[in-house]
């Protein structure tokens, strides 16, 4: 699609223009609705994803994604209570979906709620074991929970699977992290250094 083509080019203006004339074309397809959302959403124009988003779920309100990336917004717009709702209609929908577990376990941190945090990490991770930023996002909130050795044995575990010896663990999705995940986990032992520095 040459809207996509824009948007892998990060020429999101183009791709909002090509888009929009689809949309007028035909404003019952959900994938241009969608489109028109991710654009609007890496343009910051958050408004207007929205729209488009609920467009797209009144289209077809059975597609898990629509409604993760929907509460991904309200995440990020600090409306909780919105956020919380769509998230969990996504997953309701799709007891698989993983960017809504993540994006639930991101908005208990946010809460200040790491021991409900955890078991929504560790849902992901039973899904796509080997996440990196999932298990970084695991390690703060067992550490914030007051779980400590838990928290040390994941730096641990961390350490050995972004080690040279273990890449072949790693799906090829995630090995572009790892340069940056040894980057964080050196950042990691760091901030948590006093109280683990013993576990470590």
């Amino acid at each position: 699609m040459i809207a996509e083509c824009y948007s892998a080019l990060k020429k999101t203006k183009e791709a909002i223009s090509y888009l929009t004339k689809a949309y007028e074309m035909n404003p019952l397809d959900v994938e241009t609705c969608y489109q028109l959302a991710v654009n609007y959403f890496a343009t910051k124009e958050m408004q207007k994803a929205i729209d488009f988003l609920k467009q797209a779920i009144a289209i077809d309100d059975k597609d898990s994604s629509l409604f993760s990336f929907l509460g991904e917004i309200y995440l990020r717009q600090k409306d909780f209570r919105l956020a919380e709702n769509y998230l969990e209609k996504a997953i309701l929908l799709d007891p698989n979906n993983e960017e809504a577990y993540m994006l639930l376990g991101d908005l208990r941190a946010l809460q200040d709620m790491p021991e409900e945090a955890i078991p929504l990490y560790n849902k992901v991770l039973n899904i796509t074991p080997y996440d990196i930023k999932t298990t970084f996002k695991l390690i703060l909130a067992e550490y914030n929970a007051g779980n400590q050795e838990k928290a040390a044995s994941l730096i641990k575990y961390l350490d050995n699977i972004i080690s040279e010896n273990n890449m072949s663990e790693i799906p090829d999705d995630n090995k572009a992290d790892i340069a940056q995940a040894k980057n964080i986990l050196e950042t990691l032992r760091n901030i948590l250094h006093n109280n683990l520095d013993e576990k470590i």
